[in-house]
């Protein structure tokens, strides 16, 4: 895959992510308040890439499956809606297949497709059984082009054009406490998280149940946790302890406690298997 240094979508530089055949991108600084990240999966070396385990994300994906013939042609093209993940599970990497995604924070999901995140945790469901006319003109238009980078491309900038002027829709206040807690990866108590956004902690617990189908503290735990898997991928023995401190848990015993819920496998497993795929 080129470079994605090469599309105003993405901000500059090399991907921010890699484990395995999945790379991830980080969205134009325009883009930042409705996306996520932007990241494509593609199997290595043209063989089965296993099996991957998929962590708690509160993330929803917009996601292109597709197989590419020698000269770049989409076959079996489909695009889903990925919801958020809140049971872990292992994901079946198919020998060849193309996944092209973006991923959107869930709270913008409704003014880009007709569907709100908290209906569809734990779902993948085709765009077509959502919004058929729609679905209909983002498949044409992806499977016109002839490489994962310029899937992704457009699958961005479709996204971007969907999003448009809907930096309104979702209250200030409720994107003032979510950009804080992730800006600290979850590593922020409700109190002050609802002080900071002008909230009492009961209103700030109803807005993001409604918004995401998780309160503060769920989506905290998410996103501490997945900090920490990512700190370490880039290492080969990290000190689970030093993470634990790190990323405010109480001693690495409580970080181990929290990847069994969340993850069903300890830290050292799910890092194992991670580094195996690269």
């Amino acid at each position: 895959m080129q470079p994605a240094k090469r599309s105003g979508a993405f901000a500059a530089g090399a991907c921010a992510a890699q484990v395995g055949g999945y790379r991830a991108f980080q969205p134009a600084a325009s883009l930042r308040a409705i996306v996520d990240v932007c990241w494509v999966h593609e199997s290595l070396h043209g063989g089965n890439a296993g099996h991957h385990r998929v962590l708690p994300d509160a993330g929803s994906a917009l996601v292109l499956y597709c197989r590419r013939d020698g000269r770049g042609r989409t076959h079996d093209a489909e695009v889903y809606l990925h919801g958020p993940i809140a049971t872990p599970r292992m994901f079946d990497v198919a020998s060849q297949r193309e996944l092209v995604g973006v991923t959107l924070h869930p709270e913008w999901l409704p003014w880009v497709i007709p569907a709100a995140a908290r209906e569809h945790h734990d779902g993948i469901v085709p765009l077509r059984d959502l919004a058929p006319e729609l679905a209909g003109r983002c498949l044409s238009m992806l499977e016109r082009t002839r490489c994962a980078h310029d899937a992704l491309i457009r699958l961005v900038e479709w996204t971007a054009a969907r999003s448009s002027g809907a930096t309104s829709s979702v209250p200030r206040r409720l994107q003032r406490a979510l950009q804080l807690l992730r800006s600290r990866r979850g590593n922020v108590r409700v109190r002050a998280l609802a002080r900071a956004a002008a909230y009492s902690e009961r209103q700030l617990r109803r807005a993001t149940s409604d918004a995401l189908g998780l309160t503060p503290k769920q989506l905290a735990r998410q996103l501490r946790f997945l900090a920490v898997i990512e700190a370490a991928d880039g290492v080969a023995h990290p000190s689970w302890a030093d993470l634990a401190a790190r990323f405010g848990y109480f001693d690495q015993a409580h970080l181990i406690t929290e990847s069994w819920q969340l993850g069903r496998a300890s830290p050292t497993v799910i890092h194992a298997e991670r580094r195996a795929q690269h």
